[in-house]
């Protein structure tokens, strides 16, 4: 077949002398062309090819020429519709490509090709003639510019995420500050309006100390002007006294960490002291730690308050443990989690020793189980009667008549004691015998309010019932 087409390119039909010397040096051009080239028939036939061909099929041209396309296993089953497509156009007259072809080399390894069709008229037959060109460099600096483009969009994902999660964390800081998440997301006018009208104070400090914003709340809270303070270095604002302390928590937060809840005492404009909470985080730019950033709260109301309860707590205590009547607390099982001095001196007993005991130890075996179901009961919610009496023994031995009031109540937990309680009084022999002293009990039920606060006067957490107890010896 080859020796055909050649002689039909070669033919002595074109007799003159120029147009044998074209051909002869079309041929020449063909076989020394760098791309590969070969011709093939309208049924997919190879008529020829070149060198280049040869090298990248790794066939000679004899095993090729005379033989179809489809016969061959230089292309793979998935590859031959294509194939079949192209020849399709090829057959109307039209020019295909450029198609990239996966081809299998006659050593079994894959290349990849771009191929592009022309058919051709010669000595009044048509033909295809095709030129294949090696893209498999192309295609393997494809393949790797697509796998670095997945591993860019799974990092951009993966720190995306963690983007999120800082920012979630960010959030929910802010929100602990009385910050609103949302106006992390509004614009950048929107927030500096936010900030501008809190009634807190909002500042920027770079890595020296110097400070680079703060919000116009300083005007009415320190007597200064923002464009007073601005660029001046933190010991401004800061006594003497509190400046070491001030350095120690800049330097924390630009070690990147959070600073919550910091107090410390500030000056105003005329040198007046103010108690300040501070929480602060790092400034980051280009993932360096570049400043600090924070809110600044006056607690001096707070911290006031604070004083007048735990000033308020000592006088209840005090008055607890100085009461003319004994006082007890116990929890679910009777055990004894509170008394005063007052109620282990009427039994004989230190305040350690009847801690570690309970209402059964104290109770006569006469009425033990009438006073333990009476407690069960109450604390368990059901309606008894409020009064009853019942003996106890004393540490000597000596029996004890009383008389307990009580009233079932939801309570709070103690100082250092995990239970809580229900409201009751204890009345000695005294009044069991007609007497109607009441020894201070009214005044301690007004110190307790409704039975729903613990002897410190301080409501917590609701948990269990349990029983308070006031004893009149």
């Amino acid at each position: 077949m080859r020796k055909t087409v050649k002689n039909r390119m070669l033919s002595p039909s074109t007799s003159k002398k120029n147009e044998f010397k074209l051909n002869k040096t079309m041929r020449l051009i063909f076989d020394m062309a760098p791309n590969a080239y070969y011709v093939n028939d309208l049924q997919g036939k190879f008529i020829d090819g070149n060198a280049a061909a040869e090298e990248l099929t790794g066939y000679r041209r004899e095993e090729l020429i005379g033989k179809s396309i489809f016969e061959i296993m230089l292309l793979p089953a998935d590859q031959l519709p294509k194939a079949l497509g192209a020849l399709k156009r090829n057959k109307a007259g039209k020019s295909t490509g450029p198609e990239h072809f996966r081809l299998i080399r006659k050593d079994g390894t894959p290349v990849f090709v771009e191929i592009r069709t022309q058919p051709i008229e010669l000595n009044g037959q048509t033909f295809v003639l095709g030129s294949a060109q090696d893209i498999t460099q192309n295609k393997r600096f494809e393949d790797v510019m697509r796998e670095q483009q997945e591993q860019l969009e799974v990092t951009i994902s993966e720190r995306t995420k963690e983007l999120k999660s800082t920012n979630r964390i960010l959030r929910k800081e802010i929100e602990e500050r009385e910050r609103s998440e949302r106006a992390l997301r509004e614009s950048e006018e929107r927030f500096r309006h936010f900030i501008e009208t809190s009634t807190d104070i909002v500042f920027q400090l770079n890595k020296r100390g110097k400070i680079e914003y703060v919000s116009p709340q300083v005007k009415s809270l320190y007597g200064y002007s923002p464009e007073r303070l601005i660029g001046k270095h933190l010991r401004s604002t800061t006594p003497p006294s509190e400046l070491k302390r001030a350095i120690e928590a800049l330097k924390i937060v630009l070690n990147g960490e959070t600073l919550r809840n910091f107090e410390i005492e500030q000056k105003d404009a005329e040198g007046h002291m103010i108690k300040m909470e501070i929480n602060a985080v790092p400034i980051r730019r280009d993932d360096k730690i570049a400043g600090v950033q924070g809110i600044m709260r006056d607690i001096t109301e707070r911290k006031r308050a604070e004083k007048i309860l735990r000033a308020s707590e000592e006088k209840y205590r005090d008055l607890v443990e100085k009461a003319d009547i004994g006082i007890l607390v116990d929890d679910f099982e009777g055990k004894f989690v509170f008394c005063n001095k007052r109620f282990a001196d009427f039994f004989g007993y230190t305040v350690d020793e009847i801690l570690k005991m309970s209402i059964e130890e104290l109770v006569h075996e006469d009425d033990i189980a009438r006073v333990m179901k009476f407690h069960k009961d109450r604390v368990g919610g059901a309606k008894i009667q409020p009064m009853y009496e019942f003996k106890c023994v004393r540490s000597d031995g000596s029996i004890i008549y009383l008389e307990v009031d009580a009233t079932p109540s939801r309570g709070a937990e103690l100082p250092e004691a995990d239970s809580d309680w229900e409201g009751g009084r204890f009345h000695s022999e005294a009044r069991r015998r007609g007497q109607e002293e009441d020894r201070g009990v009214p005044g301690l039920r007004r110190i307790f309010g409704s039975l729903g606060q613990d002897p410190s006067g301080l409501a917590k957490e609701e948990r269990r019932f349990a029983t308070i107890g006031f004893l009149c010896p």
